[in-house]
């Protein structure tokens, strides 16, 4: 089968490479639609991720949706000719995380296109049966793909209560800051306001629900002080917690999603400690899967429109250039 390696940080490699044989507990899917995120760009641009290095050939992808050709003797819920999307961790299933439900925190776990673990971006993959969902009809595979990203809302929302009557606002307007819009409306929100310094992203936020948008460069920074129940910081920009702070009532919570360049930043603790302001971090997700399935085929039209650009597998690399330099480009999509 094709795979498609990163060699080093601008330099692909595609290569011959035998088709994987599933175990027991496995099935074997093949690949139908992979989803471009931020990190397999990290990853093309710059060669890692803080400490994650990439140190020999790595496959990346884990935004992934494809077909069940086989299943290991052990597998039991999934059928061939099944539509399945990958929810891409490797954990142990036995520490402590994993046995409360929270194995996105298993000091053990590994992540798909991560290194050492090669993600999608091969015509076949083999994974365990229990990180697979079944896609309902209705979702097309590129749309299945969303559910990783949508994934990471449906998370937040849970975590940080959001609720029926709750004014939110969202810091970043990329595909993770959408997916945290739709989940807070899923959740019962009144109202959402998106924060972000590019305009062309606000514009497409509006047109996706957003109630009113806010440019920090622009806009008063007084405008909506003490006003939003609620807050997700999906930028990972440091002077975005601060802003929410700020904008967020007393007694309200802000949920810490986005991922920042350094290990320590600034953080408005006095304030926070005066307003008895909630801050509640949460990493990628965890038992969210088929809720943002739910999620995505109750809105397909919106979802759609996240996908701004498709390539074929043969140009892989033109995808994740566009999705680097495109200012227009929200979701890349490559199709095997």
């Amino acid at each position: 089968m094709k795979a498609l390696y990163l060699k080093e940080k601008h330099i692909f490699e595609e290569k011959e490479i035998p088709r994987p044989q599933p175990k027991d507990e496995e099935v074997l899917i093949k690949v139908k639609s992979v989803g471009v995120c931020g990190s397999d760009i990290h990853y093309y641009e710059h060669g890692r991720i803080g400490d994650m290095i990439v140190r020999e050939p790595l496959i990346l992808g884990h935004e992934v949706s494809g077909e069940v050709i086989e299943t290991g003797s052990k597998v039991k819920d999934l059928n061939i000719g099944d539509l399945v999307v990958i929810e891409p961790f490797v954990v142990c299933g036995k520490c402590e995380a994993c046995r409360t439900g929270r194995y996105n925190l298993c000091p053990e776990h590994k992540f798909y296109a991560t290194p050492p673990i090669d993600g999608a971006l091969r015509e076949y993959v083999t994974f365990d049966a229990s990180f697979i969902h079944k896609v309902p009809e209705g979702i097309d595979p590129e749309l299945a793909t969303l559910v990783e990203p949508m994934a990471v809302g449906v998370f937040s929302s849970k975590s940080v209560g959001t609720g029926l009557g709750d004014k939110v606002i969202i810091y970043g307007s990329g595909v993770v800051g959408l997916c945290c819009m739709i989940s807070a409306y899923s959740a019962g929100a009144r109202e959402v306001a998106m924060v972000d310094i590019r305009d062309d992203r606000l514009k497409t936020a509006e047109e996706m629900g957003a109630k009113f948008t806010i440019n920090p460069t622009s806009d008063d920074p007084g405008k909506y002080c003490n006003y939003f129940d609620i807050a997700y910081e999906c930028s990972g920009s440091e002077p975005a917690l601060i802003d929410a702070s700020n904008r967020v009532k007393v007694g309200g919570r802000i949920s810490a999603i986005g991922f920042h360049t350094k290990m320590t930043q600034e953080a408005p603790i006095t304030q926070m400690v005066i307003k008895e302001q909630q801050l509640i971090a949460t990493f990628r997700y965890a038992n969210s899967f088929p809720i943002a399935l739910d999620i995505i085929l109750k809105n397909k039209e919106k979802v759609k429109k996240f996908i701004t650009h498709r390539f074929n597998f043969d140009d892989s690399e033109e995808a994740f250039i566009t999705a680097r330099d495109d200012k227009s480009a929200i979701k890349v999509m490559i199709n095997m």
